[in-house]
């Protein structure tokens, strides 16, 4: 946690002392606490939110009433129903695939792309792959925005 304290502080020229972590929801309480811990070691002040919840507020959902989807599709699938109501956030389900992910949604896309150009344009692009690294470099420039 110090390290990226001191990546942050590089970045933006200023002292950082406060920090809001995120926690993936399927967290037990004692790796929460050690992550906590980390950021206290490392001088911060800190708010810890679970990954559904700081989604929420990061997409505006803070003053928002209603029952909310929130899925993540990064290195694990997650999805979680969360009931928002006077400020307050209730996860009311969860759900976990940590052996399903983003990358498994980009090869099942890579699949459907390489199928549906060789059905419209007769042409195999797995057998070309100069185009299979060129439509990888694309997904990863993408991910990187």
């Amino acid at each position: 946690m110090a390290n990226i304290k001191q990546t942050a502080e590089s970045y933006i020229g200023k002292s950082v002392s406060k920090a809001f972590v995120t926690f993936p929801l399927w967290f037990t309480d004692e790796q929460v606490c050690v992550i906590m811990n980390a950021g206290r070691m490392a001088g911060l002040a800190q708010k810890g939110f679970q990954q559904p919840i700081a989604a929420a507020i990061s997409y505006g959902l803070l003053n928002k009433e209603g029952l909310f989807a929130v899925v993540d599709l990064g290195g694990t699938f997650d999805a979680s129903v969360l009931k928002i109501s006077n400020g307050t956030f209730d996860i009311k389900g969860r759900s976990t695939d940590k052996y399903l992910g983003g990358e498994d949604f980009d090869i099942a896309l890579l699949v459907y792309l390489v199928s549906d150009f060789k059905r419209a344009e007769a042409i195999d692009l797995t057998k070309i792959k100069l185009a299979l690294g060129r439509l990888t470099c694309v997904k990863q420039l993408r991910m990187q925005k």
